[in-house]
């Protein structure tokens, strides 16, 4: 859903800001500037409101603190030696 909004809302700006009567490559502008507002707002707002639960790149942290904590965090991928 969040890629259509991507998708589509740029789209829709830019017409609409062509309907205003603007020029084509002010309103190109305009809307890549929304777009990258968007863009990072939107990526703003998932890590801080659906943050992930735990990293699982094991590799770069390393510790057995961690490998407990992911093991704790996905039971399911959990393997028993």
């Amino acid at each position: 859903m969040k890629a259509l909004a991507y998708v589509f809302v740029p789209y829709l700006a830019f017409f609409v800001s062509i309907l205003m009567f603007m020029r084509w490559w002010t309103a190109l502008i305009e809307v890549g500037a929304l777009a990258v507002i968007g863009w990072k707002f939107a990526g703003y707002y998932d890590q801080h409101h659906h943050p992930r639960p735990f990293d699982d790149r094991l590799d770069t942290i390393g510790t057995e603190e961690a490998i407990e904590k992911y093991m704790r965090t996905y039971p399911v991928r959990a393997v028993e030696e």
